[in-house]
């Protein structure tokens, strides 16, 4: 109206999804696989060199994959939910998986059911980190690295992985309902039904 304020110009929607990716969320996210690649770059680099033994290199990588995981849950403590704690936290979820893969089918210097084992343990926790985080992301990079671990290990078609398979699917089931994080249990159904159908070829042929 004459004289009066100007009517406030239309805000253009923006996409949630594009925001995600191209703002701090996503910039953060890229920065912590960047830290990753390094990690296993300077573990490769050494182990090309000879500098450090076989178990030396997974103790080190083991190392830092609980301090990642840890130092993002303090500060998360310190700072909340902040992208750096979520960052650092699947860091060292990603790369204590990385680790067991390496120990059992690189070094053998554990056997698959050890493995199987420890990464399961490895899924609980993190699955128990991303409740209390509330992080869907955290909780999908731990639940379905525990379901895939059996392949990650080297693990054989048998009874023990198929139990360990199936509890870690209903624990996967009723973690996922409960905080209604969909998407991940539908991953979560494919990677083990795909696994499966893998073993029961195995089996036939």
């Amino acid at each position: 109206s004459p004289g009066g304020t100007p009517p406030p110009k239309p805000v253009k929607p923006s996409s949630g999804i594009s925001e995600e990716l191209l703002g701090g969320k996503g910039l953060a996210w890229i920065g912590g696989a960047a830290v990753l690649l390094g990690l296993v770059f300077f573990l490769a680099l050494a182990i090309r060199e000879g500098y450090i033994s076989e178990g030396m290199r997974v103790l080190l990588a083991g190392a830092a994959s609980a301090a990642f995981a840890f130092g993002g849950l303090w500060l998360h403590e310190k700072k909340g939910k902040t992208d750096a704690a979520l960052v650092l936290t699947g860091v060292g979820i990603a790369g204590a998986f990385a680790t067991l893969l390496t120990a059992t089918q690189r070094y053998q210097l554990i056997g698959a059911d050890l493995g199987l084992l420890l990464a399961g343990a490895v899924g609980v926790g993190a699955t128990a980190v991303a409740i209390h985080l509330n992080a869907r992301e955290i909780a999908g990079m731990g639940i379905i690295g525990a379901l895939i671990a059996p392949a990650l290990v080297g693990a054989e078609t048998s009874g023990l992985a198929l139990a360990y398979m199936v509890l870690a699917l209903v624990a996967a089931c009723v973690v996922t309902v409960s905080r209604d994080w969909p998407w991940v249990w539908a991953l979560a159904f494919l990677v083990t039904v795909s696994q499966l159908a893998a073993w029961v070829d195995d089996r036939t042929s």
